[in-house]
């Protein structure tokens, strides 16, 4: 697995500085699409979808088997993280262990989906608070 020697795979959004650009520089639609292309290439990463705080959402539909007990490699492969990393999670109590079988460790799916989704909502406020100091510094 590619992703496997990399501690964590970080998603965000780049919309909220797609938003600063656009509001500073005239740019047709084709234009600020090719912007946002651009920060997705300079930030590698992920389309993740907007949180908004306090605005729930529908569970995504991987949820549908919720409660399934994965294995730590198992686990680690749904979220694309080093096994050794997510072992640590489970050891630092970021994710709970739901059981012990001889030296191996259990989690439920849900429980993973529920840490990623959290992570997720991190990185986005991460990158909005981003966004607004970017915002601030060039004093706009």
């Amino acid at each position: 697995m590619p992703t496997a020697n990399l501690p964590l795979h970080i998603a965000v959004d780049p919309d909220p500085l797609v938003q600063i650009v656009r509001k500073h520089v005239s740019a047709s639609a084709a234009q600020l699409e090719s912007i946002r292309a651009d920060f997705l290439a300079m930030l590698a990463v992920q389309i993740v979808p907007t949180v908004t705080p306090g605005v729930r959402r529908a569970p995504p539909s991987h949820h549908t088997n919720a409660d399934s007990v994965l294995t730590t490699e198992q686990a680690a492969q749904l979220v694309g993280v080093s096994r050794p990393y997510f072992v640590k999670l489970i050891d630092a109590g970021q994710i709970p262990l739901h059981q012990k079988v001889g030296n191996q460790r259990r989690v439920l799916r849900s429980a993973v989906l529920d840490w990623q989704t959290g992570q997720q909502a991190s990185q986005q406020a991460a990158m909005t608070a981003f966004a607004h100091g970017l915002e601030d510094e060039i004093g706009l």
